[in-house]
């Protein structure tokens, strides 16, 4: 769902409230759920942890990364000030918190342009490629 400058910017309008956003760039030691909501709490202070749903967690599939990072399907229930500010974006770039990480920035989107991967599954499960 595409958002413009004419939707209102009350995160608890439903439009907010229902998108699904793609978050690339996540550490490879990122493991759970909580780790990304805690992740984005720390990069987004105004977003509590416990408003932000982590639905997918996954290694990305950029094969030339070492190590891998990953990425993830999540929404808010409070939408961040970044995407309000520039709803017509479609991408977000979320920096590094000075003196909490050293990561490189994430990137949010609501475009989801390539292949998203959504789980990682054990290569004892692959019988076949």
């Amino acid at each position: 769902m595409a958002l413009t400058r004419s939707d209102t910017f009350d995160p608890k309008v439903p439009q907010w409230t229902k998108t699904v956003f793609r978050l690339r760039g996540l550490p490879n030691t990122i493991k759970t759920s909580e780790d990304v909501a805690n992740l984005v709490h720390k990069r987004l202070a105004s977003i509590p942890a416990n408003s932000i749903r982590v639905f997918s967690l996954a290694t990305s599939l950029k094969y030339w990364e070492i190590p891998p990072s990953k990425v993830a399907t999540v929404m808010f229930s409070t939408v961040p000030r970044i995407v309000q500010d520039n709803p017509d974006k479609g991408e977000w770039n979320i920096s590094p918190s000075p003196h909490i990480d050293l990561q490189e920035n994430l990137t949010l989107d609501t475009h989801f342009m390539g292949m998203t991967p959504l789980n990682d599954a054990s290569s004892s499960c692959h019988l076949y490629e």
